[in-house]
């Protein structure tokens, strides 16, 4: 039986009416047909349920696993390659859960999600809390963005605004230490010879109302928006100004004299550089997603919050190479996290070229051929191509492959597959094939080839 074709046509009789039917269409037949045997010269009729082959079953679908369906179309257009998920992070060395488009990737790059975006990440409601400082456990509604946070990320800063580093923002004639009036440290200051200015327009503080409340000394005025003063204390020395002001805050400016700035507070919030430590902050000791939960350090917390993080940034100028899942990088900037993914500076894809495809298949979800009482007898390939993606379709064969008869695995390679031309569109189907059960068959898989 393993050498009939599925087009082949067999006479059966039924209820005294003879009717043809296809070799593949054979399990639609009645116990009761007949078919016509001859032996010794002399014809009989049997009923189809003494000579049916048909004793297992190969299990469906039948799939084509490479080459993908839809690999090399599209090629030419530019797009930013997007890696695995980042499991590990040591030094200038990301290591992913695969090696997915880490051969693509050129600098610059940057951490983002799956699709490419920034992550600010942000809990669901805390539903209870338990234990007391250093281990308190907040539980969450549910997991959303637990995966983002890590042990160590400040959760509440106390009164310290650390979303930047504002010395960078500070200018002025014969400034001197400008990282002194942001240390934490508010008997510490940076000093000027002729006034100073301090550019916020990087940071939303919002439109309503704000304390603002500034340190200086020698100052004989100081103004929010180069426009509205805070009312001058009085005395001499270092004296801290504070006022009112409503609308967005977009600088702080001394008088053109010497003058000094000790600290600088807005809405009660220290202003002080990202990456000094805060003795007050309440940070992330541990995070379990399964449980949607995490555990803090202390902290005041109410059933309904919610925690957020700043947006989580992180980036490299160059990619140094690639060894197996990891990616070598240098000029780091920002800290790189697992739980995200990277990605790459657009690049153009490519198609495959005509010699490196691979075709491979799978039945019932596996590439271990599986069915019931049943056996691959052969693969049947059915190759079309075009020159467009929309056809028309020329049928280049129909090919039958027992090369992977003695494994038993549709990933055993066809390598008697003909040979395919650069820069073609091509559909290709298998069929599986077996002595004692009906043939499944895969649908069309569309792929395209690049150059040789």
């Amino acid at each position: 039986m393993s050498t009939l074709n599925d087009t082949d046509l067999f006479v059966i009789e039924r209820s005294g009416t003879q009717y043809q039917v296809r070799s593949d269409e054979m399990s639609t037949l009645n116990d009761t047909d007949l078919f016509v045997v001859e032996r010794g010269g002399v014809q009989y009729k049997v009923e189809y349920a003494d000579v049916d082959p048909i004793t297992g079953e190969l299990e469906a679908p039948v799939e084509v696993l490479t080459p993908l369906n839809g690999a090399g179309i599209g090629a030419g257009a530019p797009y930013n390659p997007i890696s695995s998920t980042i499991t590990t992070v040591a030094g200038n060395n990301i290591t992913c859960s695969d090696n997915t488009e880490l051969a693509n990737m050129v600098g610059p790059i940057s951490m983002t999600d799956e699709n490419g975006d920034l992550v600010t990440p942000q809990t669901s409601e805390i539903t209870n809390i338990s234990g007391t400082a250093p281990a308190i456990t907040l539980t969450f509604t549910n997991s959303t963005d637990l995966e983002y946070f890590q042990a160590g990320d400040v959760v509440q800063s106390g009164d310290w605004n650390q979303s930047q580093v504002w010395s960078d923002s500070l200018t002025g004639t014969g400034l001197t230490n400008p990282a002194n009036a942001f240390s934490g440290d508010v008997d510490s200051y940076a000093d000027s010879s002729g006034g100073w200015s301090l550019d916020l327009s990087g940071h939303t503080f919002g439109s309503g109302a704000h304390t603002i409340e500034v340190k200086s000394g020698g100052a004989t005025s100081i103004t929010v928006n180069n426009y509205t003063s805070i009312p001058d204390p009085g005395g001499g020395g270092a004296k801290v100004w504070t006022g009112t002001y409503t609308g967005e805050i977009n600088s702080i400016a001394s008088s053109a004299t010497g003058s000094s700035m000790y600290y600088v507070k807005i809405d009660g919030n220290l202003l002080v550089n990202s990456g000094i430590s805060n003795p007050n902050a309440v940070s992330v000791v541990s995070v379990d997603t399964s449980s949607s939960q995490m555990v803090v350090n202390g902290g005041t917390w109410s059933n309904g919050d919610v925690i957020s993080l700043p947006t989580l940034e992180a980036s490299a100028t160059d990619v140094i190479g690639v060894d197996g899942n990891t990616l070598q990088i240098s000029g780091v900037s920002g800290q790189w996290r697992p739980n995200l993914r990277i990605k790459g500076a657009s690049v153009a894809s490519s198609a495959p070229s005509p010699s490196s495809i691979v075709f491979t298949s799978m039945n019932g979800g596996t590439t271990a051929v599986t069915g019931t009482d049943a056996t691959l007898a052969s693969r049947v390939w059915t190759l079309q191509k075009s020159s467009a993606q929309t056809g028309p379709w020329t049928t280049v064969g129909e090919y039958t492959d027992l090369e992977a008869n003695a494994s038993q695995n549709g990933s055993t390679p066809w390598t008697g597959k003909p040979t395919l031309e650069e820069n073609m569109y091509y559909k290709v189907k298998v069929k599986y094939t077996s002595d004692n059960a009906n043939s499944v068959e895969s649908v069309f898989n569309t792929f395209q080839t690049g150059d040789a």
